[in-house]
């Protein structure tokens, strides 16, 4: 995996974490529907955020990696 490869990975997930946490930024207008019914806690948003972002890098780069047993899958030619 090399140096562009990576940061691909990174972007992606960060993209992907701050895409399932939006919803929850809702919750922050005072007037909404949504800010009735939950109330938002920036420490649970931005642990759930922290883990979506790990958790998307990591199964990013294990299937980018060479070697790897995902790899294997990867690398074969019939479908």
């Amino acid at each position: 995996m090399d140096k562009t490869e990576k940061r691909i990975c990174l972007y992606s997930s960060l993209l992907v974490g701050l895409m399932m946490n939006s919803g929850k930024l809702l919750a922050l207008r005072e007037n909404g529907i949504i800010a009735r019914y939950w109330h938002f806690n920036l420490g649970e948003w931005s642990f759930q955020l922290l883990y979506n972002i790990v958790f998307c890098f990591l199964m990013f780069y294990l299937n980018l990696k060479e070697g790897g047993t995902l790899s294997v899958f990867r690398n074969q030619k019939s479908m």
